[in-house]
């Protein structure tokens, strides 16, 4: 039972880093940080082709979604740490229940940050016409994609210490 709930740990937390905005720019200065998100909205700007109106009204609503979803990505980071640390002691033995226990919750974080994203893209449409939701639901996507295949090795996500376990 123990090796089944480690190698589910194992197997969740680099899942959680890379799908964490806040993760993959950890550790980077704060500078490069700020040219990055800079770069971002700059981009997003033009490839939804915003108008300066839709402009001042979409990026306060996106900078609160995104801060919220930040929240929930770092409960669930929380959580999937604790269970790590957790399951490095050796003492540690969890039940079965602990195991559907810490799945559920874990399931429950994703379903929502799911529902939180999906509010937000249909919250927008007074907003963004109907085109501009669909590229914007795009370019999400395919800029994380990006930045992650560009980062520097040193600044991408840390992956849990291999403690020579499988």
């Amino acid at each position: 039972m123990n090796k089944i709930f480690l190698y589910f740990v194992i197997l969740l937390i680099p899942i959680a880093g890379a799908f964490s905005q806040e993760d993959s720019m950890h550790g980077m200065d704060k500078n490069r940080r700020q040219k990055l998100e800079n770069i971002r909205i700059w981009k997003m700007t033009e490839f939804l082709d915003l108008s300066s109106e839709q402009s001042t009204v979409f990026f306060p609503k996106l900078h609160e979604y995104e801060k919220a979803i930040r929240k929930k990505q770092g409960e669930r980071n929380r959580l999937l740490r604790e269970m790590f640390e957790k399951s490095e002691k050796p003492d540690f033995s969890p039940t079965d229940e602990d195991v559907r226990k810490t799945a559920r919750r874990l399931a429950e974080i994703e379903t929502d940050i799911a529902k939180m994203k999906e509010q937000f893209i249909l919250g927008i449409s007074d907003i963004l016409t109907s085109v501009q939701q669909m590229r914007y639901m795009y370019f999400e996507t395919q800029f994380r994609e990006c930045l992650m295949r560009t980062l520097d090795a040193k600044d991408r996500p840390k992956k849990p210490i291999d403690r020579g376990r499988p």
